[in-house]
């Protein structure tokens, strides 16, 4: 039997409630999620800052001050003050209990203090052993001391608040967030909560502190050694599987330091394993990744620098005695690691502000290099300078020898840091003048696209480059360079995304046609925009600098002028053009009119005359009439041009022999297959050969003149000789010197040879002649 339909429809109703009901559950989950991840992530920075303060607070506060300090063999190794005690501590003297709490005691429980909550004037029966006699001093704890606060101010303590500082600003500033992002903020907080729970808290015991360090040092390790997988780029992809086990082992590792599972120092293997694992890996980034060598010796260098003035210290101490508060210096070069790791991510997204970082981070890297080479001044000086007043007299000093070493070394220096430790690229120095020399040369858009591709690019070491020109707000592509099948409808967006700006590739969307472009420059003069640059890829990162971007928005400066004066010279070459394709159109409309009109109207008049009533005389003056009329129609138009080059040429040449009457040797040899060219093109050179040769028996006074070379179909090369007086041509032509000189003839044969692509050149000396050399060649 069948349900009734009403209860079908009722159903379905019914379940497509619960459906929607429970998509919508779905999304509130998605959405609480994400929202519970972001307040996560917003307080974390804090979160981390209140452990770093909490231990802060316990060492300063809670730690008691009582006058010396033991390593981890029990031996007394450095002695602040005896304060009241009449029985004197020694250094090297060895604890073997404190009250009721035994050297064995403290070293098996990590959670029991040797010392605890003793307050200035308290007594503290001590049992120690010196020079293998065990004694019990009855120490009273002298409280705060200056040497005690300035030794747990000047420890590694310190260095975690560095940590801490460029994980927020890593966390803050640095995007995109990926996994990158997230290792190196998970590489700062971790090292700065182990950095200031060790640093002077563990070996006390208070607050659990030995064994939090102990295992935040495991939470560390796999961290270490997955960024620096990843870090600058990937070495390849790991399985989601190793990873997960890797990050399981270390949390179990720290959950056993919490139950005090190792009661030996175990965590030191696996942390010097991943310190070598990371340099491991740094070490393949370099081998396999050529690209990253220049961020990675950053790094290194850094690193180096980091950790040089407490190497330098503890190796000074062996030969010379220094100052105590020297001891704390090593400690200001240590802030230049997380520095270090910072700038290499955060360089690439720095734009405006790289200039000014850079220059920071030289002044403190000079500092570091500067204390580096004072140090064993300060040792040298403590020894020839003692009693009162001796530290203000060294310090005097070593702010003297600071200043005139700034003075006369800071540049050399910050040259060598921006250069070899920083990686900054230095653009050649005469690359500015070479461009400014080559592009007052460029005449025409072909010679300019040569110079960019050809010196420019190559120098700033750029693979992947559009030039666009714009007019009237439309862009159309002149030059590409290692692109292909360039947009160029939405090419303008680009002015304001990227105009000036450095793009990462990370934050590029892989779908948009215009994610190769890492810069964008205009091209702008008088406030209007005539040109766009695109930079994409280039050798060896893909990175553009401050200094070049600024480099580059100058040659851009210099190119939109150039580019101006190219367009607005082909806008009067081209009206130039035309108005001498009118006047040739006019030249040809009298020739025509002189022949078909004129002509024929003088023979019609002869025919009407009676021959009778024709005189001699009259005879003669008409036929030179008629041959003037005919020698001005051929100048104007010569008839054989309508049959091609070289029977024009051939008129040419008769018709000069004729007009002479002193003897003109004319010799044409032109290797000729009868080929026809452009009209525009067999008119310009007809006028360009006609010119030559008139300007040879004008002003040369020239008996013999040859016409040599071949017309071929695709190019077009002639010479034109003659034996006349010659003259100096100086330097060389150009189109502006010859107008100088009203050398107007020769100007407009540049200019036709211009107008078709075409190239004269003119050589001649007073008393050998003139020479003209013509090439053409189609562009098709």
């Amino acid at each position: 039997m069948n349900p009734p339909p009403f209860l079908i429809q009722r159903a379905c109703a019914f379940t497509i409630r619960i459906g929607r009901n429970s998509a919508s559950q779905g999304d509130y989950m998605k959405a609480l999620k994400a929202q519970f991840s972001r307040i996560v992530e917003q307080a974390l920075p804090w979160a981390v800052l209140a452990v770093l303060l909490l231990y802060t607070y316990v060492k300063f506060i809670e730690a008691p001050y009582i006058g010396f300090r033991w390593a981890s063999s029990s031996e007394v190794v450095i002695l602040f003050t005896n304060g009241d005690n009449l029985k004197p501590i020694q250094l090297g003297d060895r604890l073997l209990q404190a009250d009721s709490v035994t050297w064995t005691e403290y070293k098996e429980d990590l959670s029991k203090p040797f010392v605890s909550h003793a307050q200035p004037g308290q007594v503290i029966q001590l049992r120690i052993e010196r020079d293998g006699n065990e004694i019990v001093i009855p120490w009273i704890v002298p409280g705060p001391s200056f040497n005690e606060i300035s030794d747990r101010i000047w420890s590694e303590g310190l260095l975690g608040y560095a940590f801490w500082f460029f994980g927020t600003l890593t966390f803050l500033v640095i995007r995109p967030r990926n996994e990158r992002w997230r290792l190196l903020v998970a590489f700062n907080f971790l090292t700065a909560i182990w950095l200031t729970i060790g640093g002077g808290v563990s070996y006390l015991h208070l607050w659990g502190s030995l064994i939090a360090m102990r295992a935040f040092v495991w939470l560390s390790i796999p961290v270490y050694l997955h960024l620096h997988w990843v870090f600058p780029k990937p070495l390849a992809k790991l399985s989601p599987r190793i990873i997960w086990i890797v990050y399981s082992l270390a949390a179990l590792l720290a959950a056993a330091e919490l139950f005090q599972l190792f009661q030996t120092n175990f965590y030191y293997l696996g942390f010097i394993l991943s310190i070598v694992g990371s340099l491991l890996f740094l070490l393949l980034h370099a081998i396999r990744q050529s690209e990253e060598r220049k961020l990675l010796r950053t790094l290194f260098l850094s690193a180096l620098l980091s950790f040089a003035p407490s190497i330098v210290l503890g190796l000074l101490k062996n030969f010379i005695e220094l100052p105590y508060p020297s001891d704390g210096l090593g400690l200001l070069s240590l802030p230049l690691l997380p520095l270090a790791y910072f700038y290499v991510v955060a360089r690439r997204q720095l734009g405006g502000l790289e200039l000014r970082f850079n220059q920071a981070l030289a002044v403190y890297i000079y500092t570091i290099i500067l204390l580096l080479v004072l140090l064993p001044v300060i040792g040298v000086l403590n020894l020839w300078i003692f009693g009162p007043g001796s530290a203000i007299i060294i310090s005097a000093l070593m702010l003297i020898i600071s200043a005139l070493l700034t003075l006369f070394s800071y540049r050399y220096v910050q040259a060598f840091v921006e250069h070899i430790i920083l990686g900054v690229s230095l653009p050649p120095r005469d690359l500015l003048e070479l461009y400014s020399e080559r592009i007052t040369t460029s005449t025409s858009l072909l010679s300019l696209q040569t110079i960019l591709a050809d010196e420019i690019l190559p120098r700033l070491h750029i693979r992947q480059f559009a030039f666009l020109q714009v007019e009237k707000g439309t862009p159309q592509v002149l030059q590409t360079v290692g692109i292909v099948n360039l947009p160029v409808q939405n090419a303008l967006l680009l002015t304001d995304q990227l105009a000036g700006k450095y793009r990462t590739p990370e934050t590029a969307d892989p779908t948009d046609p215009f994610a190769w472009v890492h810069l964008a420059v205009e091209l702008t003069i008088g406030g209007e925009q005539v040109g766009l640059w695109l930079f994409g890829r280039r050798d060896p990162d893909d990175f553009y600098s401050q200094p070049e971007i600024n480099l580059i928005q100058i040659l851009a400066n210099q190119t939109a002028v150039a580019l101006s004066n190219i367009v607005q010279t082909q806008r009067i070459s081209e009206m130039y053009q035309q108005d001498i394709s009118r006047h040739e159109n006019e030249r040809m409309r009298l020739a025509l009119e002189l022949h078909d009109s004129i002509l024929n109207q003088l023979a019609t008049m002869l025919l009407r005359l009676d021959d009778k009533s024709i005189s001699p005389q009259f005879q003669e003056a008409y036929d030179e009439l008629i041959d003037r009329l005919r020698e001005i129609v051929s100048n104007l138009r010569p008839p054989m041009l309508s049959y091609g080059l070289k029977p024009a040429l051939d008129e040419l040449a008769e018709s000069l022999i004729e007009q002479d009457k002193n003897g003109l040797v004319f010799t044409l040899d032109l290797q000729s297959e009868g080929c026809r060219y452009p009209a525009e093109v067999e008119q310009h050179l007809f006028r360009i050969v006609q010119e030559a040769c008139e300007n040879a028996l004008r002003h040369g006074l020239a008996r013999n003149i040859t016409i040599t070379g071949e017309l071929q179909p695709n190019k077009i090369n002639l010479t034109i000789t003659d034996n006349g007086r010659g003259f100096d041509t100086g330097k060389g032509f150009s189109l502006a010197t010859l107008l100088t000189n009203k050398h107007f003839g020769l100007a407009g044969m540049l200019e036709r040879a211009e107008m078709i692509g075409g190239d004269v050149k003119i050589e001649s000396s007073p008393e050998t002649g003139t020479q003209v050399r013509f090439q053409w060649a189609s562009l098709i």
